[in-house]
């Protein structure tokens, strides 16, 4: 059990001093590439359950619009009459 945890702090270390040796401009370019592929990627998401939440998100949304301007085309509650009964 000890060799294992030996190896790990082994690995952990050399990828430390890896990483400090290197120059702040190489680094800098791994970040971008890193933040570039991430804005590339799809959301988790779609990546578990494919284009299904994507289509009830906008069946919702297009739902809710409806309501809205149903009641504004109608009159929600508490809003005046345009017409007044004669």
């Amino acid at each position: 059990m000890a060799d294992k945890r030996d190896d790990f702090f082994k690995f952990v270390g050399k990828q430390l001093v890896t990483l400090v040796d290197q120059p702040a401009e190489v680094r800098q370019q791994r970040r971008q590439h890193r933040k570039e592929a991430k804005a590339v990627r799809e959301s988790w998401v779609t990546r578990w359950f494919g284009i299904a939440p994507l289509t009830i998100m906008f069946w919702v949304n297009g739902w809710k619009n409806r309501q809205s301007e149903q009641k504004r085309r109608h009159g929600g509650p508490g809003q005046s009459e345009a017409h007044p009964q004669r």
